[in-house]
């Protein structure tokens, strides 16, 4: 089992797919090993950047954060508007945050 307390899920709608490639590909300029561990000391569990494959025609990615606790989602929100926002605030694109607390949940033996 994981430890996961709150997960939060974000999806992005982009006008164009090279708006969403070049979303992609600024990953590693924003999230560099030393922002990588202040998240983690601030309660960050897992982030996972998806691109959204079942819709199509649609420019879509899906970001899921999972937190140990409250705490941990308001203090990654601080780190977020930090580092994430200024780099992507240029972006055209549709925003759709759903925030939810876990209530039941397993995982299979090979998750780590």
């Amino acid at each position: 089992m994981t430890s996961s307390k709150l997960i939060s899920y974000t999806t992005r709608e982009f006008l164009t797919e090279n708006e969403l490639e070049l979303y992609v590909k600024m990953q590693d300029e924003i999230y560099t090993p030393s922002v990588i561990d202040e998240f983690i000391k601030s309660g960050l569990l897992r982030r996972a950047l998806t691109k959204v494959w079942n819709k199509k025609g649609a420019s879509k990615v899906a970001i899921i954060f999972e937190y140990k606790d409250d705490q941990s989602f308001v203090a990654c929100q601080r780190l977020l508007e930090k580092y994430h926002h200024p780099k992507v605030k240029n972006f055209a694109n549709k925003v759709v945050g759903t925030r939810g607390i876990v209530l039941h949940e397993f995982t299979a033996d090979e998750f780590s």
